[in-house]
């Protein structure tokens, strides 16, 4: 999920390899289900470049304070893995 901060509109992708939005472009690296006991949650390996800037990192779904990508115009949060 897409949250563009600039015009407050939110923009739903889906994709499996590769995806590009505007200027920015999505590679999925890894899709898991993490389990614990009394604990569920989805985490993604995405790559995110725009321009010359590239960010690895992983993506939670339930647990979203660990999501440690800041962009000043694009929120990025993981809906589903």
């Amino acid at each position: 999920l897409i949250l563009d901060k600039s015009s407050s509109s939110k923009y739903k992708i889906e994709f499996t390899n590769t995806h590009k939005f505007r200027n920015l472009s999505f590679e999925l690296i890894s899709c898991k289900k993490i389990e614990f006991e009394k604990y569920l949650d989805s985490a993604a390996l995405i790559k995110i470049s725009q321009n010359d800037n590239v960010y690895i990192g992983w993506f939670f779904k339930y647990t979203d304070e660990l999501n440690l990508y800041s962009n000043k115009i694009y929120e990025i949060s993981l809906t589903d893995c």
